[in-house]
């Protein structure tokens, strides 16, 4: 499995931020093991002009349009020459990085879609790009791609991220397991920090009735409790990463206990500890206490504002 040739699609729009995302994505794969698709959907005519095509305004705009869409090539295939030179610095094969522009059929976000439904193991968006010539809001496109691309693992990937340290958020669900699988699937070899990390939500103390009737002690025991059932799903996790060739020394686990948010914490524990990289399932259950990891996921995405948050069904 570590030999396999992982295709991995970067949605990019030729702007800054997702030079970015090249950049983050040359960071954290091994060269060795990764295909690497530039994915652009290009607009044959400018947004503003969609509702004028058929009509007698349009016409008179051909020669402006034709110009543009010069200069939109232009600005294009300048985006991709430096996209694989951020690749090949990093040692990628340059017959393993392959540029795919194709012009708009739909809507942005449903052809990057259907794109991402050719195989890919991993779809890689940027939180919220904008380019220069204002036609593509990526956060709009994750958005949807998030709601919509249900079987492929999602990368949102916020302003430069950091690669080197990643935080695996564990549930004790099956997706859990799932996402440390990926990701050992995806990095086995690399050089890269994990700490799988569980945060365990407490009973609210603020209102005084609670602590009146002993509340706080039995808050307290079932902590302790579902905290000691995360002891074996780490264990399992930690020897699944070190069979996927990952460094033992390299995985660290971490449970934190009375949070008030789930996401909050992960999202806290990632900015103090340095993380540059997030990894959640989708939805999941907790062993002890049923929840949603689709709402943790969520809340997640929109408070890691300058990380990756890989999103794994």
């Amino acid at each position: 499995m570590g030999t396999e040739y992982k295709r991995v699609l970067i949605c990019v729009d030729g702007s800054d931020n997702s030079l970015e995302m090249v950049q983050y994505v040359s960071n954290i794969l091994p060269p060795e093991m990764a295909d690497i698709i530039l994915f652009h959907v290009r607009n044959p005519i400018p947004e503003d002009l969609w509702d004028l095509e058929k009509g007698s305004e349009f016409h008179s705009q051909l020669a402006p349009v034709a110009a543009w869409a010069m200069q939109q090539e232009s600005e294009i295939q300048s985006f991709m020459s430096k996209a694989k030179a951020i690749l090949a610095e990093a040692h990628f094969p340059e017959e393993k990085i392959i540029p795919k522009i194709r012009d708009k059929r739909a809507d942005i976000a449903r052809d990057l879609i259907q794109e991402s439904q050719e195989g890919y193991h991993a779809v890689v968006v940027g939180r919220r790009g904008f380019s220069r010539l204002r036609e593509l809001i990526l956060g709009s496109v994750a958005t949807k791609m998030l709601e919509r691309a249900f079987n492929v693992p999602i990368w949102v990937v916020g302003k430069a991220p950091k690669a080197g340290k990643i935080l695996l958020a564990v549930d004790g669900s099956g997706e859990a397991v799932r996402a440390s699988d990926y990701v050992g699937a995806l990095l086995g070899g690399a050089n890269v920090e994990i700490t799988l990390f569980h945060a365990i939500k407490g009973i609210s103390m603020t209102e005084k009735k609670y602590k009146q009737h002993s509340i706080m002690q039995i808050n307290e025991e079932w902590m302790q409790k579902a905290g000691s059932a995360t002891d074996p799903v780490f264990h399992d996790m930690r020897n699944r990463l070190v069979a996927f060739g990952l460094d033992p020394n390299k995985i660290s686990t971490k449970v934190m206990t009375g949070v008030s948010s789930r996401a909050g914490a992960i999202v806290g524990e990632a900015e103090e500890g340095g993380y540059g990289t997030i990894v959640m399932g989708r939805r999941g259950k907790h062993k002890v206490q049923e929840f949603s990891m689709g709402r943790v996921t969520n809340k997640v995405i929109q408070l890691a504002r300058e990380m990756a948050v890989w999103v794994i069904n």
